[in-house]
Order: C-alpha cells, then sequence, then structure tokens
C-alpha cells in the first residue's frame, strides 16, 4: 500500500491535489522490483528517472579509481532518490544505484514527470521540484 501522504512529501507539488489527481499522476510511474544487490542505474548512465522507495533500502555510491566503493547517499521506505548531474547538468551518472534489500520502487522518468506538470497548472509549483536534488 502506497502512503500517498509520504508520496506527497516527496513530491511536494502533489500536495493540493486530490486522490484522484494523485492516481493520475502514478498511473505514468512503473514499478520496479528488486533483489538484494541489483544494480538499476550504473555509473555513466543518463537515465532521467526519479525513484520513490515504496519498500526496501537503495544506496547511492561510487566507484573510485583505486575500485573503492564510496557510498555517499542511503534511501528507504518513503525516500526519493534522483541523480541531480543527469537533470540539472546534463552530464551521465557520476553514481551507480543499487538494493541493499529486495526493495520496490516506483518510478517516473523526470521528462514524463514534467510534462504532466506542464499540463496542468494545478501542479506549477512541480517545476520547483523537478529542479531540487535529493
Amino acid at each position: 500500500m502506497i502512503d500517498f501522504e509520504k508520496l506527497k512529501l516527496v513530491f511536494p507539488f502533489l500536495q493540493d491535489l486530490s486522490s484522484d489527481d494523485v492516481f493520475d499522476f502514478l498511473k505514468h510511474c512503473s514499478i520496479l522490483k528488486l533483489k538484494q544487490g541489483d544494480i538499476f542505474l550504473k555509473q555513466g548512465s543518463r537515465k532521467s528517472n526519479i525513484y520513490f522507495v515504496k519498500e526496501g533500502l537503495i544506496r547511492s555510491y561510487l566507484v573510485n579509481e583505486k575500485g573503492e566503493e564510496i557510498t555517499n547517499r542511503l534511501r528507504y521506505e518513503n525516500q526519493a532518490m534522483s541523480c541531480y548531474e543527469i537533470d540539472l547538468l546534463n552530464e551521465p551518472s557520476r553514481f551507480n544505484l543499487q538494493a541493499l534489500e529486495p526493495t520496490e520502487l516506483i518510478v517516473i522518468e523526470v521528462k514524463t514527470m514534467q510534462q504532466i506538470v506542464h499540463g496542468n497548472p494545478k501542479l506549477e509549483p512541480g517545476l520547483r521540484f523537478s529542479s531540487t536534488t535529493f
């Protein structure tokens, strides 16, 4: 079950919407189920998505020139993660995203979210959200 109140905290532009409007937003999302250890975004990728953790735990890490893994962020249930360098700087991701336990994510492409926001005046604050980093 999705906690809509927590989802609205992660996606502030959903705050003033009805449940029907939130469901319409969710129609544009997909569900990604991961096993422990699955890497769902690799360093160098240009996939521009926002990942909302419905269940589980994910980490963001990079591998340095010595081959060492350096974790920089963890996200758990009802939190979101995105790679800001893809969205804001138009650069490939410097990070890998990995499930640390069985995980279920709600995924939406940043471009799709922006189109939804542009098409609905009630979602205008979402434009500011799309430039926010996680």
